[in-house]
């Protein structure tokens, strides 16, 4: 494993924020966040309520694990961490502020928003209103604007580390793939053994074609979280691009097993299987990541291939002309994974093949 070392500067910043309550408690936060999106609710509670332990005044946690209470069917202890969160929170705190995180949780996005924008108008200096206000554009795929909100909060406190991935994430989403690595490695600077800070920063080398340094940043991501879904995803990948199909196979199978619902693993094992020839067993996992992901536009042009290699050619035209009319609307990049197949090409062939099979 690769040892990292700290600079003079990073070792500074380090130590000033283990003198503040939230580093480790932000970092199992955002670990908890991961897993809530990947449906590993027992993990989630598992890494709020020590996001809890290390800093008690932690409300985002308390809500969040509210939030996966609600969503595991256990209302009374979703509630009693809601009302546990706005009785902790301090005489002071922004009461806009608090009520957007209720809000957010529920799901009401335009009241969160206007909820947030209030607290920032109260207390220009509430950083955690800008970080939140900017997650809610993340999520609305508002990235320029969540970058902004991001900065904001940087700007007000710059050991923020939160807001750091956040941002690195939404630079990925718009092409900045340099500010992402930034972005992540003064992340790791604050907190050394984080796995999305790898993760992320694995994702930004990929994209730039960087695929020893995107390997080892993947694996100390698996490190540091074993169960990391998304990282064995982006092992499979590069092991796509290597022509491993074996490796690609063996990681995209366990990213498989750690999130049976993660469309592009399904995406980067059928192409694997469909470069082997098992054009049955390719077929099936391109269906899966369709039905998991009706926009995985990559999908089609699999299916396409892998149905003419079983000589159902009805159903190859099908896939391969559904991939050419939305290919003129996505990019391979939205699927989380860039690729390094020039689409115009990819249409070119596809369109090829279509008119051999007619």
């Amino acid at each position: 494993m690769r040892t990292f070392r700290l600079s003079f500067m990073a070792i500074i910043a380090l130590a000033l924020l283990a003198a503040c309550a939230g580093t480790l408690s932000d970092a199992y936060y955002l670990q908890g966040v991961e897993q809530g999106l990947e449906r590993q609710h027992d993990k989630a509670i598992q890494s709020f309520t020590r996001a809890i332990e290390a800093d008690p005044e932690n409300l985002s946690a308390r809500f969040m694990r509210g939030k996966t209470y609600e969503a595991m069917g256990q209302v009374i202890s979703a509630r009693v961490d809601y009302n546990k969160a706005i009785k902790l929170a301090p005489r002071n705190s922004d009461e806009h502020y608090m009520r957007g995180l209720a809000l957010k949780s529920r799901k009401k996005v335009k009241e969160a928003f206007e909820e947030f924008e209030r607290a920032i108008k109260v207390n220009p200096g509430n950083h955690r209103a800008y970080y939140y206000r900017a997650l809610t554009y993340f999520e609305l795929t508002q990235f320029k604007k969540a970058i902004r909100d991001a900065d904001m909060a940087i700007s007000i406190n710059l050991h923020y580390f939160g807001a750091y991935l956040l941002r690195a994430s939404a630079s990925l989403k718009t092409g900045e793939y340099d500010q992402a690595i930034s972005d992540c490695n003064i992340a790791l600077s604050i907190l050394q053994k984080d796995a999305d800070a790898y993760f992320i920063r694995g994702k930004a080398y990929l994209a730039k074609g960087q695929t020893i340094k995107a390997r080892r940043d993947f694996k100390e991501a698996i490190v540091y979280m074993p169960q990391h879904a998304r990282a064995h995803a982006g092992l499979g990948r590069i092991y796509l691009m290597e022509n491993k199909m074996e490796d690609a196979v063996r990681e995209s199978t366990t990213a498989i097993e750690l999130n049976p619902r993660y469309s592009n693993a399904y995406w980067i094992r059928g192409k694997a299987f469909l470069s082997s020839g098992a054009y049955e067993m390719a077929s099936s996992d391109f269906s899966k990541a369709l039905i998991l992901d009706p926009s995985n536009t990559p999908a089609h042009l699999g299916l396409g291939f892998a149905y003419a290699g079983s000589g159902m050619n009805k159903m190859a035209v099908s896939h391969l002309e559904r991939f050419i009319g939305l290919a003129n609307l996505r990019s391979f990049s939205t699927q989380g994974f860039p690729s390094y197949e020039n689409m115009e090409e990819q249409v070119k062939i596809a369109r090829e093949m279509v008119r051999k099979l007619k």
